[in-house]
């Protein structure tokens, strides 16, 4: 009897490991694109900011929130991380990060 439970006690592990590594294998995981989620401070203006996003060949999408922030998009996902460190480094910007977007594992 002892000899089947621990038979039993093996195969359920055995079946239990494999499952989560397939599980593992499905999980999602961020696709780079080309849209930023940037906030910007609440006193910019219209000008600045449109001024700002041109000078990284970057357009407002549409408005998020009411409180300032933005899906934008800019024309080369090559520099993308360039065009972040601009933006936040910017007195006018709050934050500006990747718009990740998920998909799934292959």
């Amino acid at each position: 009897m002892t000899r089947i439970s621990l038979m039993l006690v093996i195969t359920s592990i055995f079946l239990f490991l494999v499952s989560c590594k397939q599980a593992s294998e499905k999980l999602a995981e961020p696709e780079r694109n080309s849209q930023m989620i940037v906030a910007f401070k609440a006193d910019i203006t219209n000008e600045q900011m449109s001024n700002l996003l041109s000078s990284v060949n970057s357009s407002v999408m549409q408005k998020i929130t009411d409180d300032g922030a933005y899906l934008i998009q800019t024309e080369n996902t090559d520099d993308i991380d360039m065009i972040l460190k601009q933006l936040n480094s910017s007195e006018l910007v709050r934050y500006a990060e990747p718009n990740h977007t998920m998909k799934k594992s292959k």
